[in-house]
């Protein structure tokens, strides 16, 4: 996880988070979640994770699954959005 806390927030600001697909890979998937303001869309904070699937059982990570795939791919970040 990487987190930029880019603009101070004051108490009482009125805030968007707005979380995206950035990366779908063979066994995890890459988030990025930006915080902004409702009203002027000034950026307060980025993060970004990676989640990985892993299997208990085998302690290890597995590939993803067709449909979860597909899934996450419908929520990648839209070509041409310069947001990040």
């Amino acid at each position: 996880m990487e987190i930029d806390y880019v603009h101070e927030t004051e108490v009482g600001t009125l805030v968007t988070v707005r979380s995206v697909v950035e990366k779908v890979g063979k066994s995890s998937l890459t988030y990025l979640h930006e915080m902004r303001g409702t009203l002027d869309d000034v950026l307060y904070a980025r993060v970004l994770t990676v989640t990985v699937r892993f299997d208990l059982s085998l302690r290890s990570k597995i590939d993803l699954e067709a449909d979860a795939r597909h899934a996450a791919t419908s929520l990648l970040r839209a070509e041409g959005d310069t947001r990040r």
